[in-house]
This record gives structure tokens, sequence and C-alpha cells, in this order.
């Protein structure tokens, strides 16, 4: 049921699909910075990264939010190949996003807070000098500016960084710096091109800073164990998310709307395809040429072409 004035009620004759597959015409569907999200009860949905340029995604495990982040990735990269950059911080153990380590699109995939605190150091450097450039020209954002590169930081799981209940001193400062660093970039860097994927099984007002979640007007919830949580992610008194299906995909998408979607699932090899072309072809010293090239004294060495793939 809707209401604008008039009471509509919509009497629907299927279900919403439980699994929906990525297919490639989802992206003929998008322009500019869009990306497919999935379908809702009416409509093929999209998010316009120009638009709306950071997102909470949250959701407990194995409800669809890794597959979300890797159709994001991957259709960033199929549709702005030359022009998409990602500082990724997997702080589960970098194995949600090996596929993507070696496209030359990814900066770097941080593993840890001591990597994470090194990567968002670069991005803060790099945003600042933006910043400059932009004031000292008078320019207001990247698109007068005519800057076609978009620079994703992606965090996921933002619990691990979470400097709330820390007792080590100097991993907490750590902590700490980074979750000043992230703050900054959704204050002020939409403006200047980036834009930040801000994830967490654990939706708490520690996982969830107050100035991330205000400053990122879009929101993609998929099931969460409490209405608490829900509300966390989603605002006060929104609990949908704790009640969605046991159905993994299925998630609250909210921005200036809300609707119930069932996210788009794209497959290894659907990943392994459109980002193949993308993969860095690396020459790599075997170790035993090295230390036979140092004993004899000579130039002498050998290369292994490795294609790094998953």
């Amino acid at each position: 049921m809707s209401f604008d004035g008039m009471l509509k009620i919509r009497v629907y004759e299927q279900q919403m699909p439980e699994l929906l597959l990525f297919d490639e015409a989802m992206l003929s569907e998008c322009h500019g910075w869009e990306i497919p999200i999935g379908v809702s009860r009416c409509d093929f949905m999209k998010h316009d990264f120009d638009a709306i340029p950071h997102m909470v995604v949250a959701g407990a495990t194995r409800k669809g939010k890794s597959a979300f982040l890797k159709l994001l990735v991957t259709s960033l990269i199929a549709r702005h190949p030359d022009d998409v950059r990602f500082t990724i911080l997997d702080l589960k153990g970098g194995l949600a996003f090996a596929k993507f380590r070696d496209a030359r699109q990814v900066m770097t995939v941080a593993k840890n807070v001591q990597e994470a605190v090194e990567a968002l150091r670069a991005v803060r450097d790099e945003m600042n000098r933006r910043l400059e450039h932009f004031l000292g020209a008078g320019i207001e954002d990247v698109k007068s500016a005519g800057v076609k590169e978009r620079h994703f930081i992606i965090v996921d799981e933002a619990a691990q960084i979470a400097s709330a209940g820390e007792t080590d001193k100097e991993i907490k400062r750590i902590k700490v710096e980074c979750e000043h660093i992230l703050s900054e970039i959704a204050r002020v860097a939409g403006a200047l091109g980036y834009r930040l994927i801000f994830c967490t099984q654990y939706a708490t007002a520690d996982t969830l800073p107050r100035q991330i979640k205000q400053n990122a007007d879009a929101k993609l919830c998929f099931r969460l164990q409490t209405e608490v949580a829900s509300q966390v992610v989603l605002g006060e008194g929104e609990t949908d998310a704790a009640h969605l299906p046991l159905i993994p995909g299925r998630a609250v998408y909210v921005t200036d709307r809300k609707n119930i979607v069932q996210c788009a699932y794209v497959t290894d090899d659907d990943i392994n395809r459109l980002i193949g072309p993308h993969i860095n072809i690396r020459p790599r010293k075997e170790k035993k040429d090295i230390e036979k090239s140092n004993r004899e004294g000579t130039a002498s060495r050998s290369y292994s072409l490795i294609i790094s793939e998953t």
C-alpha cells in the first residue's frame, strides 16, 4: 500500500524472486556512475554515485553484503575501466576481495588496521592536494572541474576499526586515526570525487559513526539480527531490516525513498570474465635465480609471467 493523497493498493501476481542472477544487460541500463542494485516489486533499481556519493551497507553474515560489494566493484570496473580507482579495506583478512587484488583499478587491499591506516593516509593526502587545487582554481566540484576519475573507498568490516573498547593503546590510536580520516572523507570528499562505501555486520553506534551515517544518504541494509540494529542503520523507528525474510540478497534500499529489493547476484564466472582484461600480468623474480645471481656475481636472471587470478 502507498498513500500520496490517494490510498493505492497494489496486488501482485508473483512474489519477488528469491534469486536474481546478474545479467550483463543490466549494465546497459546504467548511465554515468550508476550501478545495478536489483529489482523491487515494480522496478529495476540502480544507484547513482554522482547523485549520492556515499553509502552504508549493513547485514548479518551470509545475507548478501559481500555479494553486493562484488557486484559493485565488478560493475564499476566493467563500465569505467579507465576512470575508477579503489582503495579497499578488507578487514576480514582480505579473502572477500582476493579476485580484485590484481585489477589495475585497485590501488590497495588492506587486510589489517596497520595497512588500513597507511592506505587511508594516502587517500587523505591525495584528497587534501585536490582540495587545495580546487580552492585555488575556484572549482566547486569534480563535475565542474571536468575530472572523470572517481575513487571508491570500501570498508569491510567496520567493526574491526572501531576504537571503542580497544584496550591496546597503540592499536586504539591507529583505529581513532582511521575513524577520523573516514569521517573526513564522508564530510568533504564527495565533491572531490571520492566515494565511501562503509560496511558492517554489527550495526551499533560504535561501528557506525554518526558523521558517516549522517553524510551517507544511501543505505542498503540486508537482514540484521535485531530491531535496534535496524534502527541504527536506517533511522529511528525503522525496523524493516530485522524482519526481512531469510533470503540472501533481500535488502532495504533507502535514499529519498525506501524500497525492498532483491539484489542481483554476480557469479564467479561473470566476475572473472568482466575483470579478466584488467588483471595485471607481472614479472616475478624467482628466489633461487636471485640467489644464484648474487653468488656468481652475474646479471643473469629469469622471470615467470604470473597471471593473478583466484
